[in-house]
């Protein structure tokens, strides 16, 4: 059985917004934090730290958002259900909220982990890819 992509009974787009951009903001940090960075990486436990998070996220959000928490959920239940007009809308309402998560998770990862974002190679990759392009 399908059901809709939408606030839960009792919530509304607020509280919708609100759950999905905090989960996947954690969501997002605590993958780059356990399986991108070069220096909190754990490649024992990485697996068991997201499985927790979507854990977490969905048993404190799912009531209130649905628990999509990545665009290609949402996109495949708005798609599965309902008139495709009305869908498309809701789909692209929650990957707003969630590219507003993953954006601030990046942020936020760039201020933790500094050791982790050397600005000076993508500086000097930026110029790099300069010069290519006057060549």
């Amino acid at each position: 059985q399908s059901f809709p992509l939408g606030p839960g009974e009792g919530y509304g787009m607020e509280a919708l917004g609100i759950v999905e951009v905090a989960f996947t903001l954690l969501l997002s940090y605590v993958v780059l934090a356990v399986a991108v960075s070069t220096t909190t990486n754990s490649s024992n436990n990485f697996g068991f730290a997201i499985g927790a998070c979507v854990t977490v996220a969905g048993n404190a959000g799912g009531p209130i958002s649905g628990g999509a928490f990545n665009p290609a959920v949402a996109f495949g239940i708005g798609t599965s259900t309902g008139p495709f007009e009305k869908s498309i809308v809701m789909v692209l309402q929650y990957c707003g909220f969630q590219l507003v998560g993953g954006v601030l998770a990046a942020i936020f990862f760039g201020v933790t982990h500094a050791a982790d974002v050397d600005h000076e190679e993508y500086e000097s990759q930026e110029e790099g890819d300069e010069e290519k392009v006057k060549e």
